[in-house]
């Protein structure tokens, strides 16, 4: 009897054993968040399950719109984890950010093609009436700036109509979110001259509010590790996908 006792302890003991099951929202960004029937993928989906699965925990991803996303993070609504996004001063008011490395990032600016606007540096900027996505970072230069009015808006949609309009002057676009094209195939804007580039980090995070973010900073510590053992970047090769530059592998957030 003790012999089987033992067996059925030995057994017990090398089953995972889950602590506490997160609750992920996702957004369909191809090709790094992918939703295909229902069903999530992804390498940014990779780094997070395995972080989490080291700890002793799962993960459930339901398929949520950012804005409310980002919501429910500030209200303590129902959300855990918040994959694949950049990080603004107002979002460390309420987000525990865990870095997996960076991009290149680019803003493109566009007006109607019929306008006089001329754009070759940011200053030029001043004085113009500025479209973008409401709940979206594009810059700290560009979001923290008061040379000009800025007027958000809930979809690229609002976007191309407002500037068909003449509602606002200009359209400012990260590449990043792959809007590009809606502006650049049509033949009533232009683009601009100025470009803005810099380096950009890419978080997940977990709500301040959320009662899992007890497990904050082992997780981040778990992907810190998976950063510097090159971890991260094998996990993009294997979808063929350009991995996140690595830098500042000695950065707490």
């Amino acid at each position: 009897m003790r012999r089987y006792f033992t067996l059925y302890f030995l057994i017990c003991i090398s089953l995972p054993i889950f602590a506490d099951d997160f609750i992920g929202h996702v957004r369909n960004r191809p090709p790094a968040l992918v939703i295909k029937n229902e069903t999530f993928s992804g390498p940014v989906l990779d780094i997070i399950e395995l972080s989490l699965v080291r700890q002793g925990h799962k993960i459930t991803w339901l398929n949520v719109p950012w804005a409310r996303t980002l919501k429910m993070a500030k209200e303590r609504g129902n959300v855990d984890i918040l994959p694949r996004h950049s990080m603004t001063s107002k979002r460390y008011d309420y987000l525990l950010p865990i870095i997996y490395g960076h991009r290149k990032r680019k803003l493109v600016y566009f007006s109607r093609k019929d306008s006089d606007i001329k754009i070759s540096k940011f200053e030029d900027l001043q004085k113009y009436s500025i479209g973008q996505l409401r709940g979206s970072f594009y810059s700290q230069k560009q979001d923290k700036s008061d040379l000009f009015e800025r007027i958000e808006v809930n979809n690229l949609e609002q976007l191309v109509a407002m500037l068909l309009r003449g509602r606002i002057d200009i359209v400012v676009i990260s590449e990043a979110q792959g809007n590009v094209d809606h502006f650049s195939k049509n033949k009533l804007f232009q683009r601009l001259d100025y470009n803005e580039i810099f380096l950009n980090g890419r978080y997940f995070s977990i709500p301040k509010h959320s009662p899992l973010a007890k497990f904050y900073d082992d997780i981040r510590k778990e992907v810190s590790h998976m950063r510097k053992s090159n971890e991260i970047t094998d996990i993009f090769s294997k979808y063929n996908l350009e991995a996140p530059i690595q830098v500042g592998l000695n950065e707490e957030h």
